[in-house]
C-alpha cells in the first residue's frame, strides 16, 4: 500500500480501487499482511483503524480531478470514494460490530 504514511494520490485509490474490484485482493487481505509486515521490536505498529479512515478520505487529493483522463470508463473519484465507504461499513460490520455483541 503506497498510500500508506504519505500524501495520497488519486493513482493510489484508482490502483487498490481496480485490485479489490479485479478480486486480486481482499481488504481482510490487506490488512492481515499489513499487522505482519508493521512490526517493531516485536510490536505490531499497524493501525487498522487509521488505514480505514485514510482508505476513505479522499477530500484534499490535489490531483482528484486527473482521475477521468486516467481511465477509459466513466469512473468518478466520488464512485471511488462511495466504493471504499461501503467496503470499510461492510469489513466494520463483519469484524468489529460483530466481535462486540
Amino acid at each position: 500500500m503506497t498510500f500508506l504514511g504519505r500524501r495520497a494520490t488519486i493513482r493510489d485509490y484508482l490502483d487498490i480501487y481496480y485490485l479489490f474490484k479485479l478480486g486480486i485482493i481482499t481488504l481482510e487481505e490487506i490488512i492481515s499482511s499489513a499487522n505482519k509486515k508493521y512490526i517493531i521490536n516485536h510490536e505490531n505498529v499497524f493501525s487498522t483503524r487509521l488505514f480505514l479512515e485514510q482508505i476513505i478520505y479522499m477530500k484534499d487529493l490535489e490531483d482528484k480531478d486527473v482521475a477521468p483522463n486516467l481511465l477509459f470508463s466513466s469512473l468518478s473519484p466520488n464512485e471511488i470514494e462511495n466504493y471504499f465507504k461501503s467496503m470499510v461499513e461492510n469489513y466494520l460490520n463483519k469484524h468489529v460490530i460483530k466481535q462486540s455483541n
